[in-house]
């Protein structure tokens, strides 16, 4: 993939045209610490299509848990293994704060609320190391198809 993209000059994704300035390459043996580019989204309840927002209910362990259950899902679906992570998503993490985005859609707005992260930290091994950065390379919690919970490697 490096190679494919370093000649190129102009990418283009759906109908935007991207120049291309400069490409990094990130390396999994410098994952484990992450930031949250875009708001985390995780449903509170499938069923009723409601949004899990700390405002209403601050419970770290809820969220956090959700969010590994839904990470771990969807590693195992795209990748057809059996992966199971022992240990917390993160060891550590900040929250920085809740946020509401309106959004269109087929000529439908709605409002969708996530949450923005610094010093999401996780210990990185031999064994998680493709999870980790399949995490990078898709996002975290739901929506992630409207660009929401795409993270950053800040090592």
């Amino acid at each position: 993939m490096e190679y494919s993209l370093k000649n190129k000059e102009n990418i283009h994704l759906s109908k935007l045209d991207i120049e291309v300035e400069s490409l990094k390459i990130i390396n999994p043996k410098k994952l484990g610490k992450f930031i949250s580019s875009t708001p985390i989204v995780l449903f509170e309840d499938n069923s009723k299509n409601q949004y899990y927002s700390f405002k209403n209910n601050p419970d770290f362990d809820f969220f956090f848990n959700r969010l590994k259950d839904n990470a771990v899902k969807k590693y195992n679906a795209y990748t057809g293994n059996d992966f199971v992570l022992e240990d917390n998503l993160f060891n550590s993490f900040e929250f920085n704060r809740e946020v509401s985005v309106r959004v269109r859609k087929n000529n439908n707005t709605f409002v969708i609320i996530g949450s923005l992260w610094r010093n999401l930290e996780a210990d990185i091994n031999k064994e998680n190391k493709g999870f980790y950065k399949f995490l990078l390379d898709t996002g975290l919690g739901e929506k992630n198809s409207l660009g929401f919970g795409m993270l950053n490697d800040v090592r």
